[in-house]
């Protein structure tokens, strides 16, 4: 039942450690499985939310520097040349490594 659903045994699992113990037993007291699927099911809303905000925020910080860089008649590119040049020269090597790659994967779906 739980496998072929949105939450398996293993993340229910997980939601337990939010309960307390009985110190006779040494029991979680007072749990059941529907409280953990109630608690996997917020997790996976939180979770939603949050990615949707970050997502967002990503996507009108990039609005608003690209705004900023053309209002002041900067080039974005002469911003990334400068960022990639104060770099050391090991982050500098993977990150044009990466880059390359990126460009290529791009050159792909252009064909």
């Amino acid at each position: 039942m739980l496998n072929k659903g949105r939450y398996n045994y293993f993340k229910l699992r997980a939601f337990r450690k939010n309960f307390l113990k009985s110190t006779k037993s040494g029991k979680y007291a007072n749990l059941d499985l529907s409280y953990l699927i109630d608690l996997a099911c917020i997790d996976n809303r939180l979770r939603r939310i949050m990615l949707e905000m970050a997502i967002g925020i990503e996507h009108f910080s990039k609005v608003h520097l690209l705004s900023v860089l053309q209002q002041n008649n900067i080039d974005p590119y002469d911003v990334v040349e400068d960022y990639m040049n104060q770099l050391e020269v090991s982050n500098n090597a993977d990150l044009s490594r990466a880059c390359a790659c990126f460009r290529s994967y791009l050159l792909t779906l252009c064909v």
